[in-house]
């Protein structure tokens, strides 16, 4: 229909759009041209732009059900079918009823990403949210929301804002909220959102333009200094205007400021007095961390505002005043972290010399000798002096004389200490010599010596011996030196020396050299080694002599190397003789020439593409070199643009060029795979039926060891690429290739088909893998849970899981469907539990342990748990006595002690804990332990759920319910009391511990305390009837306790911290404490008060003081302050003693007025026992100084 004549391809392209306007132009009706042939994609894109430009709806929606993604993405150019004119179609309801069932779920992605980018209709943008948070397309759901009203976002906030699938939560919030600091005030109100807002804030510094005092408000409540990990966060111009305009901010809270503002802004607005006020701030809370933290460098910044004669004294001062008693100038640490560099040298004179003076040795025993770096080399002269004279230690005389050379500041100074050496050390030890000469070379510049400084230093090495023949193996660096250094000043090489050129050695000191003087060393070194390499010109290049100049050779390509020279700074007559001996230096880095490889990339093709398209064959050679040299090259693209605008011509001719690469023996891996890929991109569908059907495989399985690795590469490469071909390959011809051991080329066949096939096209691929062997079964399944409705999909699993006995297909059906239930909506959750529960029902000994895991999982809508949990226990318990399977029993009630309150009662009591009680306390079976680590954990998870199940009651019946079970449990207990287990007292462990965990089991359900009260009121009742008292004291104790918690919590009804609930929570702690105490005094009047039990009667106090604390939502240690202050009204010493072994030992605590208030109380008793207790508790428990004792 139509031949496009254009050389390129925004020629073909205008030519297009020209026929395009020509036709709208000229009127001429769709209905001539919609049944006309096409013959390529371009004919298809005439009609779809023509029917866009005749506004013909119908065409349009046509081409949206049509299947092809190329043609589907020009429709949607259409931009005014999205206009509200035509909302009766471009909405939910009738594109999922009449357009999503026709398309792949890539077009209908892209349907609804298009739509939003063109709706402006805020009622239409709802509607289309909605509609992708009911059909789970959050990402684009959130694209919707984005651009949502105000109004409906602060809806979505209060409901609860979802973040789950955000990519990046950062950038998606900074859409959301856009320029509307409103919306992030609210969402900071949210619980979630606080947390998140606490996290990102800094990120969302465009509201600072928008209202800088409420961003700032957010920044000071919600940004945490102790979580900052990087600084500078707000950048220049941010901190540049809060530092102008929100000085008094910065002031009031430095530290948050300081954190997260630019430095050199925040140096640059900053008086003295600011920079003082910040210094303090960022004081540690200790002179250990002051220290340790190296407060001066990590705070330089903030420092170096306060002019540096004032700095010292400032630092001493607020130091001193931070950290009384500690020492600042005199510390250790003041030497080691380099605090003495804001001294000047007079400064530094006159501190070192002071510490000299004060003989305090703060740098070590016998290390003041150090203080002599920082002093002038005179005085630090005559002061080591004296010091060596009384050292007889050598190493230590080393390390004095050392300090001189630190000391020493001028060439007159190291002069003076050369001489001294010389005449004082010259018989030191060699490795001391060796010593003092290398700190020497690594403080001052050797190189820049004047004679007579360079004199009195040759005398040391002179005495060292390295102009002898003998020597040391250090030597070499010294004789090195002294080459270097006559090189440089122009005088003649020791004769000794000379050889030392030739070896094959390290340049140590190049570094030390100017670079002017780098180049004289270098220049003298290439004319030393051309010289001797052109003694051997005229000889032949073979035996000895070849030996000779390669090595000279190789000592011009070290100091080229050493110097950082290329290969065209070598020198011609050396390069000669390189040449001569090529194999030998070619792979040397400096010679070794560069192999370019002229590899193509599809950027390179396209815009050829643009320019000349006739150019395009010429490529062919080029885009061989580049298969041959690399291991991807993608050409998707301009395979796509050949097959659009050049099918007639340049696309055959590529379509030829693949084939031909195909059919050479030669060809390798890459060659082939990108071949084929452009066999299914360019050919007819006919060409690509006949390609398909030449290579088939013959067998499913492949034969390694007969097949033609060529011919296996096609047919994977066919495997792997097939789908990609547009319009797709008739299933039957795929279904050739998914067949035994070629499945595994065709993994991502599966996906790519879910995705982008036309639903309909699609349904009719999954129902082929359904219908396939085993192998491949698994990927249609995968697919299935994919795209089935719930009811198809429960009829599918159902018959597959009854037709196979193999793991890990049953396995792949468990897990699929559980995950399934969790994205699908209630009705379709209803439709498939129904499946998962008869797979529950039939689950295996033997099957994989990733279902016991599901099985278990509480990710299951709540409805759905305790029933599934009760299919499990009745499918489990009747495995056998097994390890294994004991332990999937154990995993089991784990959780319905864990989701009790979703059990059904009868059930568990029917089924788990009547046939278990019988068996332990009827039959007599209980034991301390069992023969088997899983069986003793399957009996104490037993119990524990007895335990968790009595004190779970939601109702009076219920109570009746627990009531009988637990006073059967304790009257068996008092029966068999005396029974013994290998010298365990059987019964006496279990009741303890059972009691515990009936209170450890009742603490997090305060709204049925009401309720458990009654209960552990009986069970207290029971232990008093039937249980040896006397052994049973903590006990009766811990059961008092837990009732007085039990009653007192069970009618709150506040969870918030305003100032009403703030006095009410205190009368209740105080009414906690009152009970407490009364308790108490009932005892110590009854002589029942043992004194000796305090510890563990304390222990159980806080366990229930933490129940209080959550109960009511506070600091733990606030509410046992609270109760240990109203315990001081009891005058009595064994409740006094009791408090103080309650209040908390912190540095600092909560509610410190309080604490204060209730220590001093204490010490008013005046009794010598409590005053011993609190200084052991406060004082010599640990030493640490605490200002309220």
């Amino acid at each position: 229909m139509i031949d496009l004549k254009g050389h390129n391809l925004p020629e073909r392209q205008k030519e297009l759009n020209k026929r395009v306007q020509d036709a709208t132009k000229k009127k001429i009706p769709f209905e001539s041209v919609r049944d006309k042939h096409e013959a390529t994609d371009v004919d298809k894109l005439f009609k779809i732009d023509l029917a866009s430009n005749y506004k013909n709806i119908d065409y349009i929606l046509d081409t949206f059900k049509c299947g092809d993604s190329l043609y589907i993405s020009r429709a949607l150019k259409c931009s005014w079918i999205f206009e509200d004119e035509y909302s009766n179609i471009i909405n939910p309801d009738y594109l999922h009823q009449n357009i999503f069932p026709f398309m792949s779920i890539k077009m209908k992605k892209k349907l609804l990403v298009t739509i939003y980018t063109h709706l402006k209709t805020e009622e239409r943008i709802i509607v289309f949210y909605n509609y992708c948070v009911e059909k789970k397309l959050t990402t684009i759901a959130h694209k919707f929301l984005i651009i949502s009203p105000e109004n409906f976002k602060l809806e979505i906030i209060n409901k609860g804002l979802d973040l789950k699938d955000v990519w990046e939560e950062s950038v998606f919030l900074k859409n959301f909220f856009g320029d509307s600091i409103t919306l992030l005030e609210a969402y900071s109100k949210t619980k979630a959102g606080a947390f998140i807002v606490q996290k990102y804030l800094l990120d969302f510094r465009h509201f600072y333009s928008v209202s800088d005092d409420r961003y700032l408000d957010l920044i000071e409540k919600f940004v945490r200094i102790e979580f900052r990990m990087k600084s500078d966060e707000l950048g220049l111009r941010m901190s540049k205007d809060i530092m102008k305009k929100h000085k008094d901010r910065v002031l009031k809270k430095p530290l948050l400021y300081l954190s997260i503002l630019n430095k050199t802004q925040v140096v640059k607005y900053s008086q003295v007095e600011d920079a003082k006020s910040f210094a303090v701030a960022l004081l540690p809370a200790s002179a250990s961390n002051f220290w340790l933290e190296n407060y001066r460098r990590t705070n330089k910044y903030i420092l170096d505002v306060i002019p540096k004669q004032d700095l010292f004294p400032f630092l001493k001062k607020i130091f001193t005043d931070a950290y009384p008693n500690e020492d600042f100038e005199t510390s250790m640490h003041f030497y080691n972290y380099r605090f003495y560099d804001m001294f000047t040298n007079e400064e530094k004179e006159k501190w070192a010399l002071s510490q000299i003076e004060s003989q305090k040795e703060v740098l070590g025993p016998g290390k003041d000798f150090k203080w002599y770096q920082f002093v002038n080399f005179d005085i630090a002269l005559e002061g080591i002096k004296k010091y060596i004279m009384i050292t007889i230690d050598k190493e230590k005389r080393g390390e004095m004389i050392n300090i001189l050379v630190e000391s020493a500041k001028t060439q007159q100074d190291l002069e003076k200490l050369f001489k001294y050496y010389y005449e004082r050390h010259v018989n030191e030890s060699s490795s001391n010599k060796e010593h003092f000469m290398k700190t020497v070379i690594l403080n001052h510049n050797v190189f820049e010596f004047d004679d007579e400084c360079w004199n009195e230093f040759n005398k040391i090495l002179y005495s060292m011996h390295i102009y002898s023949n003998s020597g040391f193996f250090y030597m070499t660096d010294f004789r090195l030196l002294v080459v270097i250094y006559n090189v440089l000043h122009g005088k003649e090489i020791p004769e000794q020396f000379r050889d030392i050129l030739y070896s094959d050695f390290n340049y140590l000191y190049i570094d030390k050299l100017t670079k002017e003087k780098r180049e004289i060393l270098y220049n003298y070194l290439m004319n030393l080694y051309t010289v001797k390499i052109k003694e051997f010109d005229g000889k032949s290049y073979e035996g000895q002599e070849r030996i000779s100049i390669r090595r000279y050779i190789s000592l011009v390509l070290r100091v080229m190397e050493i110097f950082e020279k290329v290969k065209e700074d070598c020198p011609d007559d050396i390069m000669r003789y390189i040449k001569l001996d090529w194999e030998n230096f070619k792979n040397h880095h400096i010679l070794k020439e560069k192999v370019i490889v002229n590899i193509l990339e599809e950027g390179d093709l396209i815009r050829l593409l643009k320019k000349d398209a006739t150019q395009l064959k010429n490529k062919f050679p080029n885009i061989k070199e580049t298969l041959a040299n690399t291991y991807s090259f993608r050409i998707n693209q301009f395979l796509r643009k050949l097959k659009i605008y050049f099918a007639k011509d340049v696309a055959k001719e590529y379509l030829k060029f693949f084939f031909d690469i195909i059919s050479n023996p030669r060809s390798n891996y890459m060659f082939i795979y990108t071949s084929v890929y452009g066999v299914f991109q360019l050919a007819d569908e006919e060409s690509k039926v006949d390609f398909m059907f030449k290579y088939k495989p013959r067998e499913p399985k492949i034969a390694h060891e007969k097949i033609n690795s060529q011919l296996l590469d096609i047919q994977g490469a066919i495997c792997r690429y097939a789908c990609y071909s547009r319009p797709p390959v008739p299933l039957s011809n795929v279904l050739m290739y998914l067949i035994g051991d070629y499945v595994h080329f065709s993994y991502p066949m599966f996906n790519y088909y879910f995705v982008n096939l036309p639903k309909p096209l699609a349904t009719k691929f999954i129902e082929a893998t359904l219908n396939a062997p085993l192998s491949i079964q698994k990927h249609g399944l995968r697919l299935a849970f994919k795209s089935y409705n719930a009811e198809d999909l429960k009829v599918l699993v159902l018959t597959v899981w009854k037709h196979t006995k193999n793991i890990s297909l049953r396995l792949l059906l468990y897990k699929n469907l559980f995950e399934k239930i969790l994205t699908e909506d209630e009705a379709s959750q209803n439709e498939l539990y129904e499946a998962l529960k008869v797979f529950t029902s039939e689950i295996h000994e033997d099957d994989d342990k990733v279902i016991y895991s599901l099985l278990i999982s509480s990710k299951l809508p709540q409805r759905f748990i305790g029933d599934l949990l009760k299919t499990a226990w009745e499918s489990v318990s009747q495995f056998k006595e097994k390890s294994a399977n004991i332990d999937s029993q154990y995993q089991i009630l784990r959780a319905i002690k864990s989701n009790i309150t979703l059990m059904d009662r009868n059930f568990v009591m029917e089924s788990i804990i009547a046939p278990h009680v019988n068996e332990m306390l009827t039959e007599k079976k209980i034991k301390p332990c069992y023969k088997s680590r899983e069986l003793s954990d399957r009996v104490k998870t037993k119990w524990a759920l007895v335990a968790k199940y009595i004190v779970s009651v939601k109702n009076e019946e219920e109570v009746k319910d627990s009531i009988a079970l637990v006073t059967s449990i304790i009257k068996a207990c008092g029966e068999m009391w005396a029974m013994v287990h290998d010298n365990t007292y059987t019964m006496r462990l279990f009741c303890t511990n059972f009691i515990s965990s009936l209170h450890m089991n009742s603490n997090n359900n305060f709204e049925n305390f009401k309720y458990v009260k009654t209960i552990f009121e009986k069970v207290l009742q029971t232990v008093e009837e039937v249980l040896p008292l006397d052994e049973m004291y903590l006990t009766v104790w811990e059961l008092r306790v837990v009732i007085i918690t039990k009653k007192l919590c069970s009618n709150l009804e506040f969870t918030k911290k305003d100032q009403s609930e703030k006095i009410e929570r205190g009368k209740l702690y105080d009414e906690f404490a009152d009970e407490i105490g009364n308790l108490a005094v009932d005892l110590i009047n009854k002589g029942q008060f043992y004194r000796s039990f305090l510890p563990q009667i304390n222990e159980r106090l806080i366990n229930q003081i933490k129940v209080l604390a959550r109960a009511t939502d506070e600091d733990l240690e606030v509410v046992i302050i609270a109760i240990c202050n109203r315990l001081t009204r009891f005058k009595f010493f064994e409740i006094y003693l009791l408090a103080l072994m309650l209040l908390p030992t912190n540095n600092e605590p909560a509610n410190y007025d309080t604490f204060v208030d209730t220590l001093e109380k204490i010490k008013e008793m005046d009794n010598p026992e409590i005053l011993s207790f609190l200084l052991q508790k406060y004082i010599c428990g640990d030493y640490k100084r605490r200002r309220y004792v």
